[in-house]
């Protein structure tokens, strides 16, 4: 038996009928993660922000992206990408209000109802506080005008920070709608009043993609010390988390219910069970996105950081399978299935391989193999189509790989694609009228394997495909 060992570098045309694909700028062709958005509270700078981004990655993202390293590679996704979305620190009394303003816009108040009460408030307190002094005519003269002043400053605050409100959402929009344009699944994680962001964006109707070619939007929320009226979703896909303890949200609570507001807040379900909350968690206030919401003890037997996990790892899974099926359908007995996971029904062609045109062939299905530099993958049969993805993501940067294809009753065509849809190695016509002896040897190409915040999962993609059900062939990729 004679051995054929040659290298792949042309783009040719198979024997069998293929389609003719024009070139495709898609993003989701190449480049498909999971976005994790993280929304922080209120009086929090940013350096702090990115210290919640920082406890993110490390406690969670981290270890669900190596838990879940096979499910990503399996569905040609490369892992997580963290952002944030910051929630701008502007002051005490400011924060405060651009809260007050969110809370009211959510409870379907108008500007001037909340004005309204909010002064209203302000009044009674200030007012008996100064009743309540009892020195000289002057000292309660100088009382009267301070709250004066700060009733000014605080009309002041309460018109022009809607402005800096509308700023901040505007940031967030352009940032969420472009993820979703390429493409990326969002998992929102939103802390305290970071809560009233998320649900903003779905109420001003942002959590979709503004090009009209893009996959529907794939969206999960994880609400933590939640002190809004309701869930983005309203459903399974967003629940909210608040502590029993949490004396922010506590006191959040009761205000709104009374006050002349009359607002219902999502009341507090979980319960910490600590003895003394404050000292044990190191927070006097129970509401720490890390020391509170990220605690791997409390509670006990299933922790806020358990919970968190827990709803990440779901999602992350929920939402590449939903990706799927809005793009390809719900998974079948189609043995193209995966393959289309690849092509995304022609919208990201693999090689110029049209899985129609290969009609009733026999189907090997995918094959997941994981190659080092002291490895060798082989792979070899009689299937008449095969798909071998393998996962390059532990070898060095830029690491040139070594091919050999011996085809002993030779196939049609063969394809070596880096990442998914783009072409590395081209498709090379080695049908029997092809003609085959003068082909060199051997085949080399790189890969750009890299690590960002998170290790992304590199794949390399290899199909063949045959049209005698005789065809026999052993392949083999390897490290230089």
């Amino acid at each position: 038996m004679r051995k054929i060992i040659f290298p792949i570098f042309f783009m040719l045309f198979a024997l069998i009928p293929i389609k003719t694909y024009a070139n495709t700028s898609y993003p989701w062709c190449t480049d498909r993660k999971v976005v994790v958005a993280h929304v922080n509270g209120m009086l929090v700078p940013y350096e702090s922000a990115f210290d919640n981004l920082r406890a993110l990655r490390n406690k969670i993202l981290r270890k669900e992206t190596e838990k879940l390293k096979d499910f990503f590679l399996k569905n040609y996704f490369s892992g997580y990408d963290l952002k944030l979305l910051y929630n701008y620190h502007h002051s005490v009394v400011r924060d405060s209000v651009e809260a007050y303003i969110q809370l009211t816009q959510e409870a379907g108040m108008t500007y001037e109802e909340a004005r309204k009460t909010l002064f209203l408030w302000y009044m009674i307190i200030s007012g008996a506080a100064t009743n309540t002094l009892n020195g000289s005519p002057i000292a309660k003269t100088i009382a009267e005008l301070i709250r004066t002043w700060m009733a000014s400053k605080l009309a002041d605050i309460y018109q022009s920070q809607p402005d800096l409100l509308t700023q901040n959402y505007e940031e967030h929009k352009q940032k969420i709608q472009g993820w979703l344009n390429k493409g990326y699944p969002i998992i929102f994680v939103s802390h305290s009043q970071g809560n009233f962001f998320v649900n903003a964006y779905s109420d001003k109707g942002w959590l979709k993609p503004t090009d009209n070619s893009a996959p529907p939007a794939v969206i999960r929320v994880i609400h933590l010390a939640t002190p809004a009226t309701k869930t983005a979703l309203g459903d399974n896909r967003s629940p909210y988390y608040t502590a029993v303890e949490d004396k922010v949200i506590a006191k959040f609570v009761n205000f709104a219910a009374k006050s002349g507001l009359g607002i219902n807040i999502l009341q507090p379900n979980v319960q910490l069970g600590c003895n003394d909350c404050s000292s044990e968690l190191g927070d006097w206030l129970v509401h720490s996105f890390t020391k509170v919401y990220l605690n791997q003890n409390y509670p006990a037997g299933n922790s806020f950081l358990q919970i968190v996990k827990s709803n990440i790892e779901t999602f992350t899974k929920e939402a590449i399978n939903e990706w799927y099926t809005n793009i390809i359908g719900a998974p079948s007995g189609d043995p193209f299935y995966e393959f289309n996971k690849l092509a995304l029904n022609d919208q990201c062609p693999i090689c110029g391989i049209d899985p129609r045109a290969i009609g009733g062939r026999q189907i090997d299905p995918p094959r997941f193999e994981k190659l080092t530099c002291g490895s060798t993958i082989g792979a070899g049969g009689h299937y008449q189509v095969t798909t071998l993805i393998v996962d390059v993501s532990e070898l060095p940067k830029n690491t040139t790989l070594h091919s050999i294809f011996e085809p002993y009753y030779i196939p049609d065509s063969i394809c070596i694609s880096h990442p998914p849809g783009v072409e590395q190695v081209k498709e090379i016509k080695i049908g029997r009228n092809a003609g085959t002896p003068n082909l060199p040897l051997n085949s080399y190409f790189k890969v750009n394997t890299y690590r960002e915040m998170n290790p992304l999962t590199s794949k390399v993609i290899v199909i063949i495909v045959g049209e005698d059900p005789d065809t026999a062939w052993n392949f083999s990729l390897s490290c230089n």
